[in-house]
Formats: structure tokens, C-alpha cells, sequence
């Protein structure tokens, strides 16, 4: 995920090193190595239910992030149209380390623990979404009064 807000932390580190323009590719193109990579080491544990749970995972931030780009005005001010967007594109990855976690340490998918795991990632992965978007408004509102 790139973020746009800039006033926050000045960018990401891609920004400081190059312009934006070249910052952002060259930050898609490391996010993508690090994908590729994760999925190679995914292949080699040999488990189907974590590589499918990382799948998903991507396939909801895709879904969240589709939803966050094409909103209308009325769906950005619909508190529960940006939880279910914060839920897919940021949640959605917290929620499946917490997942695998659990499998890996041997609980079915769907187990109790599995599950439980799964809720607190996304519960967290949203909680995050919330600070880092209140603290962008703030920092906005901030700057609109000087």
C-alpha cells in the first residue's frame, strides 16, 4: 500500500531517495520482490492451508484497496463502509500472519484458536487503520489553519 500523506513522514524512504514519481515505482517494484519472495518461502513449508490463507489475504487487500479508490463521497463518510475497507486492504494481511500462525503451530483452520487468531489480527489491522488515518486528519486539519 503507498501512502499519500506526505506531511505525515515526509514519505517513505523511496520518496526521500528519489522524486515521487520514481519513489513510488520503486516502491511497487520492492513490494512486489517482497511478495514474490514470501510466496517461494510460503512453497517451501509444504502447507497448502497457510499458502491459501496468504492467497486470500492478497485477494482482500486487492478487494479493499479497489473499494478505497472507487468510493463515492457518501461511501467515505459511511462509517461502515470504511471498516469493511480498513478490514480488507490493511486487516486483512494482520489478520493472516495471525492465522498461519496458528496452523503452523498445528491448529486446524478452522479450530478455535485458528479463528480467534484470525479476529484478533483483523481487530488489530483495523485499530491501526483508525490511529494512522485520525493522526493524517489531524495533521491535515493542522495544516489547513496555519
Amino acid at each position: 500500500m503507498l501512502e499519500d500523506a506526505e506531511h505525515i513522514t515526509n514519505g517513505n524512504i523511496a520518496h526521500r531517495m528519489y522524486s515521487a514519481n520514481l519513489g513510488n515505482k520503486v516502491s511497487v517494484l520492492a513490494g512486489d520482490f517482497l511478495l514474490a519472495r514470501c510466496s517461494v518461502e510460503l512453497a517451501r513449508l509444504a502447507n497448502v492451508e497457510v499458502v491459501e490463507v496468504m492467497a486470500n489475504a492478497l485477494e482482500s487487500m486487492v478487494h479493499g484497496e479497489i473499494m478505497h479508490n472507487q468510493a463515492f463521497p457518501r461511501d467515505r463518510l459511511d462509517s461502515e463502509y470504511y471498516v469493511r475497507t480498513a478490514a480488507l486492504k490493511t486487516a486483512s494481511l494482520t489478520a493472516d500472519r495471525c492465522k498461519r500462525v496458528a496452523l503452523l503451530a498445528g491448529h486446524d483452520v478452522n479450530s478455535t484458536i485458528a479463528v480467534a487468531m484470525e479476529t484478533y489480527g483483523r481487530e488489530l489491522g483495523i485499530a491501526y487503520q483508525v490511529m494512522y488515518d485520525t493522526i493524517a486528519l489531524q495533521a491535515a486539519l493542522e495544516e489547513a489553519t496555519d
